[in-house]
């Protein structure tokens, strides 16, 4: 008998077929069930390794033994048995035809049920095409064009005096915003550049103009014990037309059926046709619990502070703000945004521990303690997602603070990508120096758009187009922000577009007249000595920085990088590498250096080996010149 007629015999083929199509089958319900109770991606890569380790023992079970009536027995004893094996090669492939209908059926549902949608949200099913088109008609828009359905939804006031009732207020105000981002005709105004406006007394079309929309949403709230009274309308900014205005009355718990009706009336105003899809996805969209987002809005309120010019004291303001989204994780479980709002407090700890090797005394927690705090945020912020682009924004962060960067590079495209106004956080660290500048750019003018007061999506387009070494366009992009809103950061970006432009004496001016802070001032100086080659200034300027509070090891790498010092930039790179989230901080330093590579691969063995899992690009290309690195 020939050994491919012995294999038949025995059965082999059909175990195999058997295995592979139950342990792909197996994989496919492993991979709900994992994502759906938060596991950490090694708990399936482990579960794919026993699967794979599983077939060739398979394969010799099935050619050592055989399942007879009397039990298991070895090949060799079971061969008098033929009627019996006859019965098992019936039942082997018996059980091969039930696992292929099962396979059948997961994939039907796979195909038609949209489960890639109903894992992070079960009533998100947007098609491919309505994402395609809302990521397409937002992406058309520039900072200088303006759809005539775009709408900026003004915080409604609140009218009467009780403890809360502003931020119900703000509460109601965002749960509509919420609501109108779901639609993909309509270019909404993110809630930061919205919500600018509180409290101001302008003129809607001015207001318009500055955020760049053609209506506005604007209303009161009136409230009273359980009852609430809510006006709302809205204004075409041009002429200051009422194109639909409308007055609710309810309970307190009604707000979220206001909230829903309001949105709904202003798309049908807008001629935006609803479908049930839509009205579903606006009518879910958002914290629906009525004290859950009073206490969400004390929380955003602390934690824009916390990011906002000017504030000394960041991480006992994000402290303060924990307190508040914690109880909104604990009376909501299921909402994203809490977690996402609340790591960032330990991301910020865990980093500044890796630049320093010191713990800010802030710090409530060791730093193991503050990794497992965040890595649990980060699995909910993920799970939670309450759309396809949030969770791959969620996704990102989360792999950049582990120390597992394997696939990052795809991660980066797919999070920069992403349709949502809130921008990809921490994208900037592993795109720009990498090759994906240009996906930087075209997500941070993206974000200009739709959230225009929040600097962080501008600074992320000037940092991008010096990537670029597009100098014209990064100081033009500088100039029109800095008209709108100014950050330390942004200004120091500003500055190094000026440096690269070879506009010296604008960039001399804008250190002089445009920084609050002597720390950012001495150390974007010191990148303009480095770019003159001035060894004496920079050395000057150097001491400063260490005195005036820019003296940590990410600084001294970055300077010693640009002024030449090969073994200090490796020194400094080697201390922060040996720290936990070390890598994390060393991609950052590198982002903005923009000086090529600060230091040598050999130097950072945790960040080489991060490096080379992400697949992305190395040495990053040197955007700025400095005569004195010959690296």
């Amino acid at each position: 008998m020939s050994f491919f007629k012995e294999l038949q015999r025995r059965n082999v083929f059909r175990v195999g077929i058997a295995y592979a199509v139950a342990s792909w089958l197996l994989a496919q319900v492993a991979d709900i069930f994992f994502e759906n109770f938060g596991a950490p991606a090694w708990v399936m890569q482990s579960f794919l390794i026993l699967l794979v380790l599983g077939f060739p023992l398979a394969l010799f079970l099935a050619w050592a033994f055989e399942l007879t009536p009397e039990g298991v027995k070895r090949d060799s004893e079971a061969r008098s048995a033929a009627p019996g094996l006859a019965r098992n090669t019936r039942r082997l492939d018996r059980a091969i035809i039930v696992v292929l209908a099962l396979a059948l059926a997961w994939i039907a549902w796979d195909r038609f049920a949209g489960k890639a949608e109903t894992r992070s949200d079960p009533l998100s099913a947007a098609t491919t095409t309505e994402s395609d088109q809302r990521v397409s008609q937002k992406r058309a828009l520039t900072p200088s064009s303006t759809s005539p359905r775009s709408v900026a939804v003004l915080p409604f006031v609140a009218m009467s005096n009780g403890e809360n009732d502003e931020f119900f207020a703000d509460g109601l105000t965002e749960e509509i915003l919420n609501s109108l981002a779901q639609l993909p005709d309509l270019m909404v105004t993110a809630r930061t550049s919205s919500f600018h406006f509180k409290g101001q007394d302008l003129p809607v079309p001015q207001i318009a103009a500055q955020l760049g929309v053609t209506n506005i949403v604007e209303g009161s709230v009136r409230r009273n014990a359980d009852q609430v009274r809510v006006t709302a309308q809205l204004v075409r900014a041009e002429d200051g037309f009422h194109l639909w205005s409308d007055t609710y009355d309810g309970s307190v718990s009604d707000g979220f059926d206001m909230q829903t009706r309001i949105a709904e009336s202003v798309a049908l105003a807008l001629d935006v046709v609803l479908d049930d899809r839509q009205r579903e996805r606006m009518r879910i969209a958002g914290l629906r619990d009525p004290e859950a987002f009073i206490t969400l809005q004390k929380g955003v309120d602390l934690f824009q502070g916390a990011h906002g010019q000017g504030s000394d004291k960041q991480l006992e303001e994000l402290q303060k703000a924990n307190v508040y989204f914690e109880q909104v994780m604990e009376s909501v479980p299921g909402y994203a945004d809490a977690y996402a709002y609340h790591v960032d407090y330990f991301i910020h700890v865990a980093l500044e521990q890796a630049e320093t090797g010191v713990m800010p005394p802030e710090a409530a927690h060791d730093l193991e303690v503050i990794r497992e705090l965040a890595q649990k945020d980060l699995d909910a912020a993920v799970q939670y997602a309450a759309d396809a682009a949030r969770k791959a924004e969620n996704e990102l962060t989360r792999a950049i603070f582990s120390e597992n960067w394997r696939g990052l590079s795809a991660m980066v495209e797919s999070a920069l990508r992403a349709d949502n106004c809130s921008g990809a956080n921490w994208a900037n660290i592993v795109s720009a120096p990498y090759g994906m500048a240009d996906l930087l750019l075209e997500d941070s003018l993206t974000l200009t758009v739709c959230d225009p007061i929040n600097p962080d999506g501008h600074t992320s387009a000037v940092a991008a187009s010096i990537w670029l070494k597009d100098f014209d366009q990064a100081v033009k992009i500088g100039e029109a922000a800095l008209n709108r809103v100014r950050t330390e950061w942004l200004i120091s970006t500003y500055v190094t577009a000026l440096v690269g432009h070879d506009q010296l004496a604008e960039a001399r001016e804008a250190i002089r007249t445009l920084f609050r802070t002597e720390s950012w001032a001495v150390a974007t100086e010191l990148l303009l000595a480095a770019h003159e080659g001035n060894l004496e200034l920079a050395a000057d300027l150097n001491e400063r920085s260490s005195t005036s509070g820019s003296g940590s090891d990410s600084w001294q790498m970055m300077h010693k990088a640009r002024l030449g010092d090969h073994d200090g930039a490796n020194h400094h790179a080697a201390l922060i590498d040996a720290r936990p989230l070390g890598p994390m901080k060393l991609a950052q330093s590198i982002y903005l250096c923009f000086c090529g590579a600060p230091f040598d691969l050999e130097a950072t063995p945790n960040f080489a080996k991060q490096l080379k899992e992400s697949g992305l690009a190395w040495p990053p290309p040197e955007s700025i010149r400095f005569p004195l690195k010959d690296w």
